[in-house]
This record gives C-alpha cells, sequence and structure tokens, in this order.
C-alpha cells in the first residue's frame, strides 16, 4: 500500500501495490500449505545426536596451483574452501537460491524441527576452511556470536559466516556465498514452517535406538537470527511475510530463556526496573534481553548500587525528587568546600526577550554569548549537577570549573547547562523550555556526563554501550530529547587504565556498534536502542517506544517532551494529555498498527480519533526489527490524516457465528471498551476482524465497516480483541483477504454487511473491491451536497430509506420567506435601509432523485472523473478531498486514468443533462470555539431572492462566504465577502435594535451586468451582530445605501435519517 499525506490539505491518498516487496522471494504461504498436505516425504528421515558433525575436513588446493584462469583474486595463498572456484567444481550442486521444491526434497517432513535443521546442515556439506581472511572471521565471529549448547551445530554456522563476511563486492554474488545464505535461508523456513505442525518446534535430537538430545533451541535460534542480521547488512533479503517479532517464536521456547537472563540480571546486582524497561526499547522486547545480559556478564561493574529493592514495575530512583537534591562537589572536600559562583538571570531574560541565546561563556566575566562555539550539557540533575536547593543562577564553583575545563578541552568557550541557562520568569520559561531543543541541536557537541558512567571504566569490548543504557541518564525523559537534538555527542567514562582519571568518547565512533558481524549480539541491540535516538522521529509508535521506558520529576513535563520531539511547535501544554496527543500524532503522522491494541477507551466515539487512546503514553511500544528498515512507509506502517482518520492496509475476513461463542473475546479490561467489543460481535455479520498477517495468533482489531471505495473500506473502530488458539493458531489462514481500510472515517453512515465486501482472491496479484452499488448508496445518507448547475447550483440532502433499502436525494428550498425593511443606525452613516434574510426550510415535495436495489441506477453514476484545475466542482475555494470535472469541459490528456469511485461526489445524469454533486465536509459548517462563524447561512441576492451561503474560516481570523446557490450576478461557487482579519475590529453602531456591534473591513463582490464580465471585489463594513447573524453594510459600495442581513441555517433536523422527517426549520 503506497500511502501519501498532503502537506497542505493534511489528507491521505494510497493505493494498493500490485508488488509492493511486503513477501520475500520465498513464497511462505505456499511452502507451509505444501509441507502440510504432501502425502509422500521425499527425502529418508535424518538421525543425529550431539556428537553428529557437519563440516566436512576436505583440504583445499592452493589457489597458486590453480590453473583455472583467473581465480587467485578469491585469496593471496588460500583459497576459500566454501566460496572459491575449487569448491565449485568439487561440487556442483551447488545453492543459489532455496526454493521451496528443493527444502521439501532435502528435508523429511516428519522428522523432529531439530533433525530437519541437522538434516539441512549435512546436505549443505560446509567446508573446513584454512584461508587465513576466513580463520582470522572465524575466531572473531566465535567470540561474538550468540552462545548455543549445540556445539557442532555452532561450529557450521560460524564456519559458514566467516566465509560469507569475508568476502565483499562481486564475490558476494558468487556461487559459493549464495549456497551459504540458502542455507541460513532453509534455517529461517524451517522455523517458520514448523510452527503450524502439531508438535512445533520440538527442543530434542532424535537418534539412533530413539534416543534424544536436549537441544537448546532457543540459542540455535538466536544464532541463526544473528546471521540473518549480519547477512541483511551485506545486502541478502529474504523476510518472510511475519517479520521476526517478539511472538515469532512459541512462547515456551523464547520465556524460560528471558527468566533466566532476569534472573542473571539480579544475580549481577542489576535495577531489574532498568533492565525490563529494555524491553519497551527493544526491537524483540523481551525477547532481546539475554542477549545483553550475555553481554554483561562479565562487568561487574554495572551493578546499580542501592537499587536491591527495586522490581520491574518500581525504581527508588523515579521516586526521587531531584530538583532538591544537593548540588554535586566536584573538589573532592565537599564539607568544606562553599566556593559558588553567581550567573545573573536577568542577563538570560534581556537576551530571551531580544530573541538571543542563553549560552554562557566559561571564563569570568561571566556573559551571555551570542556567537562563541558552546557544548551543552546533558546530565541527571539525581546525580547533583541540577540547580537543587541553592538560589537561582548559583553554582558550585568547583562543578562549574569541572564542566568548564572539558568545554575548553573540546575547542569550546561557551557552555549551555539547563541549571543556569533556563529563566525563572515564567512567560520566558515556558518559551525557553519551547526552544529548548534548539541549543542542543547547534551546539557544537552534548556533553553527557552520568555519576554511574563516570565511575564505569572504559573498555573497547561494548560494554560501555550496555551501560549507557543501563544508567540513571537513559531512563529520564528530558534525555531522550536532548539526545535526539545534537548533532554529535560525547560522553564522560573513567579511564580504564591504572590511575587513570576520565576520558571523553564520541558517541558514534567510539560507543556503538557499526556491524554486527564485528560485535556481540548484546551490543548490537544496545546500540540499536540508542541509534534510534539519534534520528528525527517520524513515526507516533516509535516515539511511544522511546518514551515510555522513560521517567520525570513532573507528570506535565512527560506530555512536554513528547511534544517537541514531534516538533508540535510552541503550544499550551496546560492543554488536556488527549488534545496533547491529537497534535503530536497528527505532526508526525505515521503510527504502527500495533499502536491500535492498547485496551483504552478512544478519546472520540465515532469518527476521527475514535481509534486513538487518551494519551500517546497508552500506546504499546513497538519498533521495527533488524530485518526491516525503520519507518519504512510498508504494510506495517499506517498514516492519520488531518481529521484523525487512520489509513492503513490489513489482511482482514468475515467474522463467523463461533467467533461469537468465546473464540473472540475483548483485549481490554476497560469496562466500556469491553462492553463496546460484547455488543459488536451480536452484530457479527457487520464486522471485520483485522491482522497485520494471515496467522491467527496475537491481537487483532475488530471494526465496523461502513462503506468502501476502490482501495479502501472505511469503518467504524471497536477494539482489540484476543482470538482463542485453535487448529488454525499460528497457520497462514485462507480466509483472509486483504485491502486498504479508512478506520474513522465514518461521515455518520449506518455499518453495512461485511460480506459483500469480501472476494476471495484466485489471485494474489489482483485487487479485491467492491464498487458502492454494493451498499446500496448508503454512503450518501445524512449529508449535505452541492450542485454544479450554473448559475443556480442546488443543495441536496440525502436520506437512507431503510425499510425500502432506497437512498433519496432531497432538494432544500426556503419558504415563507421575508424581505422585511427595517432601519439601523450607525457611528458614520445616517439610517439606511435593512433587508433581512429571515425565511424557513422545507424539503422539495418529490425527490430529486431515488437510487438503490430495484430502481434505475442508471440515473446516476458514482465516478471520479480527472480534474481540471479551472472547471472543477466543487470549486478550488471550498476544501474538499475528492473534485470531479463539471459537465461541458474537456479533459485534460495527460490527466490521471485513475478512476476509483468516490464517497465524496456523485453525478446526476438525463438524457443529455449531467449534473455532479460534491459533499460538503462537516467541519466546513460546524461551528468551534476558535472558528464561531463556520455555517451554512441564508443570504439574498440583489433581486431579493434567497441563497445558500458557506461561511468558511480557515483559520481563526479569516472569514470566506462563498454562494453554494447564486444567479446571473455571482454564480454558484464564488466568493461574495472575504474578511482577511476577524481580529481587528472596531465599535460600530448599530441602532436601537443591536447597539453598539463590531465591524470589520471586507470586500464583497459586486454583481456583474454581464456573465462574461470578471469579477470585481469592493471595500465594504460587515457588522459582527453575533455568531448567528452578521449585516453586509453596502453603504460604502451600492448606489442606494443599503444594508443586508445575514442569518445561520440550522441544518440538524434534515440530516436525521427518519424518512418521515419533514420538519421545516428556521434561521436562527
Amino acid at each position: 500500500m503506497d500511502l501519501t499525506r498532503d502537506v497542505w490539505t493534511g489528507l491521505v491518498t494510497g493505493k494498493r501495490i500490485v508488488d509492493d516487496g511486503w513477501t520475500s522471494d520465498l513464497d511462505e504461504e505456499q511452502f507451509v500449505a505444501t509441507y502440510l498436505e504432501d502425502k509422500y516425504d521425499r527425502a529418508p528421515p535424518f538421525v543425529a545426536d550431539l556428537n553428529t558433525e557437519f563440516l566436512i575436513d576436505h583440504e583445499v588446493p592452493s589457489a597458486n596451483n590453480d590453473d583455472d584462469n583467473g581465480d587467485s583474486d578469491y585469496g593471496d595463498s588460500e583459497e576459500c574452501a566454501n566460496v572459491g572456484p575449487k569448491r565449485l567444481r568439487t561440487w556442483r550442486d551447488m545453492w543459489r537460491d532455496m526454493p521451496q521444491e528443493r527444502l521439501k526434497k532435502l528435508i523429511h517432513r516428519k522428522s523432529p524441527f531439530c533433525n530437519q535443521i541437522a538434516q539441512i546442515c549435512s546436505c549443505a556439506q560446509v567446508l573446513v576452511c584454512s584461508r587465513p581472511e576466513c580463520i582470522k572471521a572465524r575466531n572473531d565471529i566465535d567470540r561474538l556470536m550468540p552462545r548455543c549448547t549445540w556445539t557442532n551445530f555452532r561450529v557450521l554456522a560460524v564456519q559458514c559466516m566467516a566465509c560469507l563476511v569475508s568476502f565483499t563486492g562481486k564475490h558476494q554474488k558468487s556461487s559459493g556465498c549464495l549456497h551459504l545464505y540458502s542455507l541460513i535461508k532453509a534455517f529461517h523456513l524451517l522455523i517458520d514452517a514448523a510452527k503450524v505442525r502439531r508438535t512445533g518446534l520440538e527442543e530434542h535430537l532424535l537418534g539412533d535406538r530413539e534416543t534424544k538430545d536436549k537441544i537448546d533451541v532457543f540459542g540455535m535460534c538466536e544464532m541463526i537470527y544473528w546471521m540473518l542480521t549480519v547477512t541483511h547488512r551485506l545486502g541478502f533479503v529474504a523476510v518472510l511475510e511475519r517479520r521476526w517479532s517478539v511472538d515469532f517464536l512459541p512462547a515456551a521456547i523464547t520465556e524460560p530463556a528471558v527468566l533466566r537472563a532476569a534472573h542473571d540480571a539480579r544475580r549481577l546486582g542489576l535495577c531489574q526496573n532498568r533492565f525490563w524497561n529494555l524491553a519497551v526499547a527493544a526491537e524483540r522486547k523481551h525477547i532481546d534481553l539475554p542477549a545483553v545480559i550475555e553481554s554483561a556478564a562479565n562487568h561487574r561493574k554495572l551493578k546499580h548500587v542501592k537499587h536491591e529493592k527495586c522490581t520491574s514495575s518500581f525504581c527508588r530512583l523515579n521516586l526521587l525528587d531531584s530538583t532538591k537534591v544537593t548540588q554535586l562537589h566536584k573538589c573532592g572536600s565537599s564539607p568544606s568546600c562553599d566556593k559558588k559562583l553567581t550567573f545573573d538571570p536577568e542577563l538570560l531574560n534581556t537576551s530571551i526577550v531580544a530573541g538571543g541565546r542563553t549560552v554562557w561563556t566559561v571564563r569570568a566575566p561571566f556573559r551571555v554569548s551570542q556567537t562563541e562555539p558552546y557544548i551543552a550539557i546533558s546530565h541527571v540533575w539525581s546525580d547533583g549537577t541540577g540547580i537543587g536547593i541553592q538560589p537561582v543562577g548559583e553554582v558550585n564553583a568547583c562543578l562549574f570549573d569541572f564542566l568548564a575545563g572539558i568545554v575548553k578541552s573540546q575547542g569550546c568557550s561557551g557552555i549551555w547547562w539547563d541549571t543556569i541557562s533556563i529563566p525563572s520568569n515564567p512567560i520566558l520559561r515556558r518559551k525557553a523550555i519551547n526552544k529548548m531543543h534548539d541549543n542542543y541541536a547547534n551546539a557544537e557537541c552534548t556533553l553527557l556526563h552520568d555519576q554511574y558512567l563516570v565511575d564505569f571504566p572504559w573498555t573497547d569490548d561494548g560494554s560501555p554501550c550496555i551501560a549507557l543504557v543501563l544508567s540513571p541518564w537513559f531512563t529520564r525523559g528530558w534525555t531522550a530529547l536532548e539526545l535526539i537534538m545534537s548533532q554529535n555527542v560525547k560522553v564522560l567514562f573513567k579511564d580504564g587504565n591504572v590511575g587513570g582519571g576520565l576520558v571523553v568518547k564520541d558517541l558514534d565512533d567510539d560507543i556503538l556498534a557499526h556491524d554486527p558481524a564485528e560485535c556481540t549480539r548484546g551490543h548490537w541491540v544496545a546500540s540499536t536502542i540508542i541509534r534510534r535516538l539519534r534520528q528525527p522521529v517520524h513515526n507516533a509508535t516509535n516515539l511511544a517506544a522511546i518514551l515510555k521506558p522513560r521517567s520525570t520529576s513532573w507528570p506535565r513535563d512527560r506530555m512536554v517532551i513528547a511534544g517537541l520531539l514531534a516538533n508540535v511547535g510552541d503550544i499550551d501544554y496546560n492543554l488536556q494529555s488527549d488534545e496533547i496527543t491529537k497534535l503530536i500524532i497528527n505532526s508526525v503522522y505515521r503510527i504502527n498498527p500495533s499502536s491500535l491494541h492498547h485496551g483504552q477507551a478512544p478519546i472520540a466515539n465515532t469518527e476521527g480519533w475514535s481509534w486513538c487512546p487518551p494519551s500517546i503514553y497508552d500506546m504499546p511500544s513497538d519498533t521495527v526489527g533488524d530485518l526491516w528498515q525503520a519507518d519504512e512507509i510498508s504494510h506495517n506502517t499506517c498514516m492519520v490524516d488531518r481529521h484523525g482518520v487512520l489509513v492503513g492496509f490489513w489482511h482482514f475476513r468475515l467474522l463467523e457465528r463461533k467467533d461469537t461463542e468465546g473464540s473472540l473475546t475483548p483485549n481490554s479490561s476497560h469496562l466500556e471498551v469491553v462492553l463496546s467489543v460484547r455488543d459488536s460481535l451480536r452484530r457479527w455479520r457487520y464486522c471485520l476482524l483485522l491482522r497485520d498477517n494471515k496467522v491467527n495468533e496475537g491481537p487483532a482489531l475488530l471494526v465496523m465497516p461502513v462503506g468502501s471505495d476502490k482501495d479502501f473500506i472505511h469503518c467504524k473502530f471497536i477494539g482489540s480483541v484476543v482470538e482463542t488458539p485453535s487448529a488454525r493458531t499460528g497457520v497462514l489462514d485462507k480466509r483472509y483477504d486483504s485491502k486498504g481500510f479508512r478506520i474513522g472515517y465514518e461521515d455518520g453512515r449506518k455499518t453495512v454487511l461485511s460480506r459483500p465486501l469480501w472476494e476471495p482472491q484466485e489471485d494474489s496479484d489482483t485487487d479485491s473491491g467492491s464498487s458502492l452499488d454494493d451498499h446500496l448508496y448508503q454512503w450518501m445518507s445524512g449529508r449535505v451536497w452541492i450542485g454544479d448547475q450554473r448559475p443556480q447550483g442546488q443543495i441536496l440532502v440525502t436520506r437512507y430509506l431503510e425499510d425500502e433499502n432506497l437512498t433519496q436525494g432531497m432538494a432544500l428550498r426556503f419558504v415563507h420567506g421575508t424581505t422585511g425593511r427595517t432601519e439601523m443606525r450607525t457611528i458614520r452613516y445616517p439610517p439606511i435601509p435593512l433587508y433581512t434574510a429571515m425565511a424557513g426550510l422545507a424539503f422539495s415535495t418529490e425527490p430529486v432523485f431515488t437510487a438503490g436495489e430495484g430502481t434505475d441506477e442508471s440515473s446516476s453514476e458514482w465516478v471520479v472523473e480527472s480534474i481540471v484545475a479551472q472547471s472543477t466542482w466543487p470549486p478550488p475555494i471550498i476544501p474538499a478531498e475528492d473534485r470531479a470535472c463539471v459537465a461541458g469541459f474537456q479533459v485534460l490528456e495527460d490527466a490521471s486514468d485513475d478512476e476509483r469511485e468516490s464517497f465524496d461526489l456523485f453525478r446526476l445524469t438525463k438524457g443529455s443533462m449531467t449534473h455532479t454533486y460534491a459533499a460538503l465536509d462537516e467541519n466546513l459548517y460546524a461551528p468551534s470555539e476558535e472558528t464561531p462563524y463556520k455555517g451554512i447561512w441564508a443570504g439574498l441576492s440583489p433581486k431579493h431572492e434567497h441563497q445558500f451561503l458557506l461561511f468558511h474560516q480557515s483559520r481563526q481570523d479569516r472569514l470566506e462566504v462563498i454562494k453554494l446557490t447564486g444567479d446571473e450576478g455571482i454564480p454558484r461557487g464564488e466568493v461574495l465577502i472575504s474578511v482577511e482579519d476577524l481580529a481587528s475590529t472596531e465599535i460600530v453602531d448599530a441602532g436601537p435594535e443591536w447597539g453598539e456591534v463590531q465591524g470589520v473591513v471586507a470586500k464583497v463582490q459586486i454583481p456583474r451586468k454581464h456573465p462574461l464580465l470578471s469579477s470585481e471585489f469592493r471595500k465594504a463594513s460587515l457588522l459582527l451582530v453575533s455568531h448567528d447573524c452578521v449585516v453586509m453594510d453596502l453603504s460604502s459600495v451600492a448606489i442606494t445605501p443599503m444594508a443586508i442581513e445575514l442569518q445561520r441555517l440550522e441544518l440538524g433536523s434534515f440530516l436525521e435519517r427518519d424518512p418521515d422527517s419533514r420538519a421545516t426549520s428556521c434561521t436562527s
């Protein structure tokens, strides 16, 4: 699914891509299906035990003795036994790939899982290699590769990877490299296929005489994942449809290993809260924890002192009010050190008011620097590096001298340190905090000071990186913002040499791992967690993963940090968390489907945001693993438009009656969500079940469709559900179709039967979908439509007659109109006549059209044609998601040929007459506190005929009055009144009826004397009597001074779906 969000409109569009690269060259579905259905095994059973060796000790001649033209570039003195040309001549059945038919011929289908792994290892005939480069790589990889007690399998894997990583460039595509990589792909596919079997991933190796050896399946799978990660970085890509996420392996395999890691963490003295918080930030959640502990096992300095009583959900440090911690001394004599330095806060205030910086010089006399290069300090207040209980602007001299000395050593002369760089004035403080991230972005570098790291000895084995993710600094909310904004980061560690002091290390160059083949798995996991904070945030789910493990001294700070990371801008963080959450998501607008499984009552019951939890922190955290590109717009990334409609791609299936009998249960403990899910399941024929993949495992989404178009099914969000394990659990389920969805795009429409939306696909490359006719035009019901008839136009309201299964379009007309004259006085003018637009409304006597089952559907077509900017409906001045060419105009030859059916347009054709109708977005005429004049109003033409007007407020201070119906003088769709600045008002005396009112300067269009003449606007006054009544004062425009009163129309009763609703409504 290719999704795009328009920068200007904030709307999301998308289309299904036939070959979007979602699935790999491994046809997982076909392999698993035939794997289960094959009646005959094509390979004999394979027995093995722990002593079975897979490497073949086979001597390969030196490349110097090879007379086979020019292959000596495989090595200077020795040829690689597995990649070199001698191997190709020795065994010509090299695997350039691992198609399903080959794999089925190589393994015995009924053998235990570990025996199948052993069988493919044996078939691969990997050789012991004595090439010097491969030997060196083998020694390095043996030290770095994850542990596994199946020794002979690990020996094979080490040799395989050693030969693979020793070659670069063109040799990676040689037959030998492709053969080794095909073996790794086979491991991956066998793991996935074994999950569908009744016996699953058995943890034993079946030998002769039915002997069974216990196998460390978790360790083996971790090695396979490590191999896939390394080869993926080398450019070999073969990812199954299901990514290797937290639930890829059965819990029975992973959970014991994670619990052992937790036990080892306690033995190392690690804070349990910090340890388990890594699971929130890691790509595979708790599955990555054993790798971290394996790398940390030999480093006692990682111990967290005084954290023995911490639990997985509680850390004693989080209860500490860091703003009241006594400030740190760096001189070694804190009881007797009383020397202070003062930094005048008024200098900061003056600089901020003038738009300047808050950077201090590091040399006395201290002043606010506007130009000097500076270093920003990132620190932990609980260490005593904050202001503490001291007066504002006062710090310990020894602490400042310590930091200033490092700043000078890095070639800078300025320091930004929040302890002395944030003003105390509330207004200026808010301004400084909203721009605080700029201080880190503009610094020469950021210096990270954490006493835990200062006490940790530096080594080059990756342990400093693990210390960093376990440090107090990494648990604090503000440090996430500081790290993500910093261009360069330096970290203070203890010098590992005897008698050493401190060393300054570069985060990117010295601490983070750059190649998974050259570091331990734990070092790579820690580096990936940190590296995510070195990139801009473009995904709300990633933002949740970054922030959820972190804490702040004040709860409000959590939303402030989230807003700054999302680049929301200068907003009032005293707003409710749900409003800030909407602003955050609207700013980044990408989100992973997993974030919808939050189990919270959404912030809206219907329409946009009806899927969104009250806070960004309520979202489940999820990140993209090593085998996927982070933040890539792929099947696992959705987009949110400016109205809060979520757009994405899912596999979906119809519900069955048995789903209502306990197999689907709410994935929530919130009573409102539980009741909503249960109520929807009672109407299961109107529901759909959505999943990221076609496998019945993990949570799913329950939605109720309201309609569809070519690319999307429009639906109402119900909630997250869990499917009870069944025979289909873990199996690719053929009941699933796939399509794009718009969640929250309801437009007041009723839910529809789900079956017409589902069409089994004979060919997965063909798009399935249903036309709008499948839904009997219910999607039109309860909406206001504007017609393009020139010049008068037309207003329709559509209604769905449920008993008759028909949709009717009823024209709105004015009744009992009056043009009564009164007089008014103003400060500037003598009394002038006032014409009022007071009128009632009613439906037309007969429907304009009737559509549905059993009607002549040729009278109306629902199509979107190519757009011509100068001749489209609705006109460009009216915001709309879809537009169509007005009848009678030629379509551009180079226009798009995408003729998707639209829910916002339809066309009526009768003989040679064609009229196009566009739906008015409810947001255009629904007033709010910020835009109180929005609405559909009644006005008068120069001939005193009533007309419909749209009061459009694109922003709070701007108003445009657009004619929805018109006449020859000013046709429909044109601007009647334009006000550039509603805030620039003056008091006007409007006479005894209204008294003093607000008046603004407006531009009013003058009626044309001939249709071919261009529009002419003149300056006039607009009197803002109330939010439901305004007056056009045309004294300076018309030949005869006059004023026209415009009044808001209430259309609520006309939009009801009750077919018997014939009520008339008057202006307000």
